[in-house]
């Protein structure tokens, strides 16, 4: 490969590492700084699901109560 194909491939980096950086100071998105980059902690394991509850027989339903008997009405 001759010289020049490595000046021009030299120049075309550094134009398009500088054609991003004013793209995206232009709309205002920072560019993030790579060298503050934490590895993130790693994820507790995963608990294991509860055993399932045996399933309760259905509650019967209370005995209907039972109206009151009727008040006799008061006369005027």
């Amino acid at each position: 490969m001759s010289t020049s194909a490595n000046v021009f491939r030299i120049v075309l980096v550094l134009v398009v590492a500088l054609a991003t950086k004013l793209t995206f100071a232009g709309l205002n998105i920072p560019l993030p700084d790579l060298t503050k980059l934490q590895r993130t902690p790693p994820r507790a394991p995963r608990q294991p699901n509860p055993p399932p509850t045996p399933n309760q027989p259905p509650t019967p339903n209370p005995p209907p109560t039972p109206n009151p008997p009727p008040t006799p009405n008061q006369p005027p």
